[in-house]
């Protein structure tokens, strides 16, 4: 798997492929209020989704990409990196959601909204939060939220701080300790799905966000660190795609409780996710992923299909047909990703490499 960080590879056309994966699956739960049938939840028994498909391969290939890229910088240029590359693009989002299309939805003035709540706003939203100040927005929506994306760019920046310390800390023996933190999240997510456990942790949950989901997002991140550091002992094999897709079809269909077939799911389904996502990724480069590098839209697919896909819907007072909505939709936010990079992003990571 050495090409995932060569430079033949097709990561950004497979990045911008799982943005798509979140704004489809999405499009049911605002259309139909239910993913209950979006294709991969009803192939896989309603355990997952092309959302949840999407943001899972997101936080693995992250994992990877990160650690690379912190291997390659001093922790500085680490911090500046990142920072340029999440921040400018995340605020201007947030700021959309909250002052431009929580006020027209919710009915308020924007000089109200903002003499009212900007201050909060900077500050929650500094610490990643997603915080939007207005509620009462999209009411006959099924989602009644402004972006209920913004949630895993937290937990993502957490994973960074948290690499960090580890790398740091245990330089030598890092693939050890990922070992354990997979093997104990995993153990965690199977307990709490076998036992219907769900913590919360009171204030270290509300600090650091919702800890069942760290059973997930932890592993999911974790999976990508160590996937890059065995990469040269991982071979890209079809017959290992093949059968890694029996197992988990076979697990997914067990003829047992659907809870069972959960709990046995969540052994096999982070690391055959991920051998899958670096599988296609160090696949040949292919023609269109020179545009996918040069366009890099998925980050801002990812920050603004979910209010444009409530605005549109909203639009059409939700009396259209589904393929239209989302077709509209990809356009619409396509669009708005495609400004978001060349305004926004692309300036960004412009002025951090000619420093």
């Amino acid at each position: 798997m050495d090409r995932v960080i060569s430079g033949d590879n097709n990561i950004s056309t497979i990045r911008l492929a799982l943005a798509l994966m979140v704004l489809w699956s999405h499009s049911f739960a605002f259309y139909y209020g239910t993913e209950a049938g979006e294709p991969i939840s009803v192939l896989t028994r309603g355990l997952y989704n092309a959302g949840n498909v999407g943001v899972a391969c997101f936080l693995i290939m992250s994992g990877a990409l990160v650690l690379r890229s912190w291997e390659k910088s001093a922790p500085i240029d680490f911090l500046i990196k990142r920072l340029l590359r999440l921040y400018p693009a995340y605020f201007v989002a947030v700021f959309f959601g909250a002052f431009i299309v929580a006020p027209i939805y919710a009915g308020l003035p924007l000089s109200q909204v903002i003499t009212d709540h900007f201050l909060k706003w900077l500050l929650k939203n500094i610490a990643f939060n997603g915080y939007a100040p207005v509620d009462g927005v999209f009411v006959h929506s099924p989602v009644k939220v402004i972006n209920g994306s913004l949630w895993s760019i937290f937990f993502e920046v957490i994973c960074y701080i948290a690499m960090t310390a580890a790398v740091v800390l245990f330089r030598k023996g890092l693939v050890p300790i990922l070992c354990s933190v997979l093997v104990l999240l995993t153990a965690c997510k199977m307990y709490a799905d076998g036992m219907g456990w769900n913590p919360g942790f009171g204030i270290i949950g509300k600090l650091f966000g919702w800890p069942y989901l760290w059973f997930s997002v932890g592993s999911w991140f974790v999976t990508g660190m160590l996937f890059y550091k065995l990469r040269a002992h991982i071979p890209r094999s079809p017959v290992i795609l093949i059968l890694i897709g029996i197992a988990m079809a076979s697990a997914i269909w067990l003829p047992e409780q659907p809870i069972v077939a959960k709990v046995i799911v969540d052994v096999l389904y982070v690391p055959c996710l991920a051998y899958c996502l670096f599988y296609l990724c160090s696949s040949p480069k292919r023609a269109e992923e020179e545009l996918a590098r040069r366009y890099d839209l998925s980050y801002g697919l990812y920050l603004y299909a979910f209010p444009l896909q409530q605005m549109i819907l909203s639009g059409f007072d939700y009396h259209v047909p589904f393929f239209i909505y989302v077709a509209t939709a990809t356009i619409v936010t396509t669009a708005m990703a495609f400004m978001s990079w060349n305004l926004i992003e692309r300036p960004a990571i412009f002025s951090v490499k000619h420093k």
